[in-house]
């Protein structure tokens, strides 16, 4: 062979290589990471009905906002590793009975981390206590900083998307 078809060899096989590289990412999450439950609460004072998510940069923020809240997620002197820490809030809702559950895995797309979660909502016929609730819960994301969050209901729908 000649020394310009083996370069052109080296080159198509190098492209070809690389195509699959990025095809790769096109039929499935970059990466899929594991989401930590820190903690929950059934009251963590909404003020609206409207779903939330907030995003901190580390566990000291979280403090921070725990103590202008009143609403206390992590405990004391828990130790906390690094990481992003999110909180998602289901709003001011009207009895017990709803809730949320976070899966323990996340994929990833171009460094966007979707939450999957389990909304949970009293029956029609469900004796519920007649108490204002407003449910959270707050999960830690491993890694780096992300350039999103996306939080995804049981049935796929995105509900909430926050850029931390």
């Amino acid at each position: 062979m000649s020394k310009a078809r083996n370069s052109a060899a080296l080159i198509a096989g190098m492209l070809l290589l690389s195509a699959c590289s990025t095809i790769g990412s096109l039929f499935g999450p970059d990466e899929t990471i594991r989401v930590g439950e820190i903690g929950r609460s059934l009251q963590c004072g909404a003020q609206s009905a409207d779903m939330s998510m907030q995003a901190f940069a580390s566990a000291d923020a979280v403090r921070a906002w725990q103590q202008t809240s009143g609403v206390e997620l992590i405990r004391g002197d828990q130790s906390m590793q690094a990481g992003t820490y999110v909180l998602i809030q289901t709003g001011k809702r009207p009895t017990a009975g709803y809730g949320l559950v976070v899966a323990p895995e996340a994929p990833v797309y171009d460094r966007v981390v979707r939450l999957h979660a389990t909304l949970f909502t009293p029956g029609a016929d469900a004796m519920v206590a007649q108490v204002e609730t407003s449910p959270c819960v707050l999960v830690r994301l491993p890694g780096p900083a992300w350039s999103g969050v996306a939080l995804y209901d049981q049935s796929g729908k995105r509900r909430i998307q926050v850029k931390p």
